[in-house]
C-alpha cells in the first residue's frame, strides 16, 4: 500500500482518531481511483503517493458532495507521465 492511515492523517493534519474509519475508506478509494487512471497495479513511486494524498484529501474535504470528474481529471494529469498507455 503507497499511503498508510498515519501518511494520510499527518498530510490532513488530523490529530484524532474519531475518523480513522472514514480516512481509511478514502485511501482505499483513492488507491482504486488512482489504478484505474493509471491502468496497472500502484507501484511504491513518489508521484503515486502524491497522487493517492491527492486524492485522500480532495475525498476528505469534499465528503458531502465530491465531483469525480475534477478529482479524475487532476489524477491523470498528475500521473500523466507513469500512465500505461493503451491502444
Amino acid at each position: 500500500m503507497p499511503v498508510t492511515l498515519d501518511e494520510a492523517k499527518e498530510y490532513l493534519k488530523v490529530e484524532y482518531s474519531d475518523e480513522d474509519e472514514l480516512i481509511q475508506s478514502f485511501i482505499l478509494s483513492a488507491q482504486q481511483l488512482c489504478e484505474d487512471v493509471l491502468r496497472e497495479p500502484l507501484t511504491n513511486d513518489p508521484v503515486v503517493k502524491i497522487a493517492v494524498l491527492y486524492a485522500v484529501g480532495y475525498l476528505f474535504e469534499n465528503r458531502i458532495t465530491p465531483n469525480f470528474t475534477e478529482l479524475t481529471t487532476m489524477l491523470k494529469y498528475i500521473l500523466s507521465s507513469r500512465r500505461r498507455e493503451v491502444f
